[in-house]
């Protein structure tokens, strides 16, 4: 018959996971803020998810057959659609705002310039072509990102 002073642990006490577990939840959040601090991330993900966000746009007005409109005032963009209406997302459902000042994930990220031609807005017509071309300007720290829209096949990517 074993001691049981002599029998040896096979597990941990629940003690021992939770501070285990602390720390590794303190250690994963530490380097996520640390990875989204770095401005090529922070910077390269803004710059992309404006670009899906204006082909989105684009492809709700080839999809639907009506105008859609594209506007940029500050650090933040609306979508809207022919009655100036704020387009929803069809993947998300929510509406098409991007606000960097309230988006934790891009905070310190700027719209530097929108150059449209002199055009106020973006629009693209039913089949999909932007009413001119142009560049968005993001900033973040020292980087910059240029969005590029053609005028004529309705491209847009990122410099």
């Amino acid at each position: 018959m074993d001691n049981p002073a002599q029998t040896r642990r096979a597990a941990f006490s629940l003690l021992e996971l939770i501070l285990t577990l602390t720390v590794l939840a303190g250690l994963a959040t530490g380097l996520v803020v640390f990875y989204f601090q770095r401005s090529d991330v922070t910077l390269d993900n803004a710059a992309r998810l404006l670009v899906e966000d204006l082909r989105t746009a684009q492809g709700i007005a080839l999809n639907s057959g009506t105008p859609t409109s594209f506007a940029f005032e500050g650090d933040t963009y609306t979508a809207t659609d022919q009655a100036g209406e704020t387009l929803m997302h069809p993947r998300t459902g929510v509406g098409f705002v991007r606000d960097y000042h309230r988006d934790a994930v891009f905070e310190g990220v700027q719209i530097l310039s929108v150059e449209l031609d002199g055009a106020a807005k973006l629009q693209f017509a039913p089949d999909g072509t932007p009413s001119t071309g142009g560049t968005v300007r993001l900033g973040f720290a020292q980087a910059q990102r240029i969005v590029r829209i053609e005028p004529v096949n309705g491209w847009i990517s990122v410099d």
